[in-house]
């Protein structure tokens, strides 16, 4: 049932601590955001810093965004194409080293 591994997820959450989860999640993100500006793409901002969330979305000017979006996939990178943007979204069981892997694998796009 799967009422039962939500359970056990909103139990895990609230033992580490929502807020704990949130840093970690916005402390991805930047470093992810950091790299991506790094690496020549451009990224939507959030207009709305008060609800801003630890989802990155971006793109590269002159590059497809479903190309890329395929080349992460390939490389066991879970991406999503949004409206002809690229939806990265780390969440706090990812390690700085598998951001910076992105990252590297991003600069060669």
């Amino acid at each position: 049932n799967d009422w039962v591994y939500f359970a056990a997820a909103l139990a895990f959450l609230d033992k580490i601590g929502f807020e704990t989860v949130r840093e970690r999640i916005f402390e991805l993100s930047g470093q992810l955001r950091e790299g991506l500006r790094g690496a020549g793409f451009q990224l939507i901002a959030d207009t709305f810093p008060s609800h801003s969330t630890g989802i990155t979305v971006c793109e590269k000017p002159g590059t497809p965004s479903h190309e890329i979006v395929a080349y992460l996939r390939e490389n066991r990178v879970v991406a999503a194409e949004r409206l002809g943007r690229i939806r990265l979204a780390p969440h706090i069981y990812i390690s700085p080293d598998q951001i910076d892997e992105v990252i590297r694998l991003l600069s060669g796009c």
